[in-house]
């Protein structure tokens, strides 16, 4: 299996989750995902947004990978995610 062919799988597997349990296995230490807010945020931060239940995902789906760039033992993606949730109570759907 290639590299891109790796990061492509963990995408799917990411997009798909609806829960944090992707990440709790999958997410390197350093992993940051970028909020439609603009908003970083790491795996662990994420991981204790859903364990707190204010957070529940109703849906994912992944729209479209837009890049993947390897440099070495680094690599970043660009994707857009279509994600229907609720937080404390609240349904948001985010692009």
């Amino acid at each position: 299996m290639s590299n891109t062919q790796a990061i492509e799988n963990l995408i799917n597997g990411y997009a798909t989750c609806k829960d944090s349990s992707f990440l709790i296995t999958n997410a390197i230490e350093d992993f940051l995902a970028v909020r439609p807010s603009g908003d970083p945020i790491y795996a662990q931060e994420w991981v204790w947004m859903f364990n707190s239940k204010d957070l529940v995902s109703e849906s994912s789906e992944l729209i479209k990978t837009h890049k993947i760039e390897i440099y070495g033992d680094i690599a970043y993606t660009i994707l857009t995610l279509n994600g229907i949730f609720s937080y404390k109570g609240n349904q948001n759907i985010d692009l």
